[in-house]
């Protein structure tokens, strides 16, 4: 029994398009979807043939029809892995959103667009997704867990956080409660002064959980986000950035073992392979949005503890009704 392929990663952004779509007007078609989508510009690279070997309207129809079936396909794969989480209903060529939406995949979708298309009113959405990863990271470590986001830009009505990276890794330390001896900012001439000058050493979360007996060991979760498009198609490797090799650019010693590296996107990853290969050659943990979306559901005390925060970045996006 053959298995079938699974849709390809650029259906993705056609299905969040369609959604997005829905969202602002309770319903969406794909074909239309699609059409506005070839008509704008951006999918000009599907259907295209030799020059006059068929009509421009038969190329037209031919890429529309392909858009709209990869990306109900990929409408369809997030409602059967999501279930009721899944905030939209599949009816025949559209999606009709629903209001009884918890707003959490809502929100991933709108973080996506954000980040896909950079509007300094919007990456509010992009920041705060890092504090809602932390949140979630908290509650999936559990226990007496607590965390950080760390990440560059801060925002002085959220962030009280130092600016530079090693003031920065003592006040973490104090406030997740590590070990004098752990978390040691390297001070070794080969430091030069771009790193010195770091912000954020491309740490967006830290996640520390002790044992609860006053000494070292702790499990150390280290979190770094990425929204945009770039950050998770084929040739991205945003996802290996934390790697050993460069936290040693600005750690004598981190923590003890080793954190557990995660990166966290608002994206739909769709293809099982790439998830894969993501995963095991950066020796990382990849949350998408539907993993994350499935968390926050296990925890929606953090969905609640954000949600006046979400509806109204929310609104600022999508604007008035």
């Amino acid at each position: 029994m053959s298995v079938a392929a699974e849709p390809k990663q650029r259906f993705a952004y056609d299905a969040d398009e369609v959604e997005l779509q829905a969202i602002r007007g309770g319903v969406a078609s794909v074909a239309g979807g699609a059409h506005d989508e070839l008509i704008s510009g951006e999918a000009d690279e599907i259907g295209t043939t030799t020059a006059g070997a068929v009509p421009r309207w038969q190329e037209m129809e031919s890429a529309i029809s392909e858009i709209a079936g990869g990306a109900l396909e990929v409408a369809g794969l997030r409602k059967g892995i999501l279930g009721e989480l899944y905030p939209f209903a599949i009816d025949g060529g559209g999606l009709v959103h629903s209001e009884a939406s918890n707003l959490f995949y809502d929100y991933c979708l709108l973080t996506s667009v954000a980040a896909s298309r950079p509007d300094r009113r919007h990456q509010s959405l992009v920041r705060h997704f890092e504090r809602v990863v932390r949140d979630l990271l908290v509650a999936f470590v559990g226990g007496d867990a607590v965390g950080v986001r760390i990440g560059w830009p801060s925002e002085k009505d959220w962030d009280q956080l130092p600016k530079r990276m090693r003031r920065k890794v003592e006040w973490m330390k104090s406030l997740c409660g590590y070990d004098v001896d752990e978390w040691t900012f390297d001070t070794a001439k080969r430091l030069d002064a771009v790193r010195e000058r770091a912000k954020d050493a491309r740490i967006d979360v830290v996640v520390h959980r002790t044992h609860g007996d006053g000494r070292i060991g702790g499990i150390t979760l280290l979190g770094q986000c990425g929204c945009g498009r770039g950050d998770v198609d084929s040739s991205s490797r945003k996802h290996e950035e934390l790697s050993t090799a460069w936290l040693s650019h600005f750690f004598g010693r981190n923590s003890i073992p080793s954190g557990l590296r995660a990166f966290a996107t608002s994206q739909h990853i769709v293809r099982s392979d790439d998830l894969y290969a993501k995963q095991s050659v950066a020796d990382v943990m990849i949350l998408d949005r539907i993993r994350l979306c499935i968390l926050a559901n296990d925890h929606p005390v953090v969905v609640d503890a954000h949600r006046d925060r979400i509806v109204q970045m929310m609104s600022d996006v999508l604007g008035p009704a």
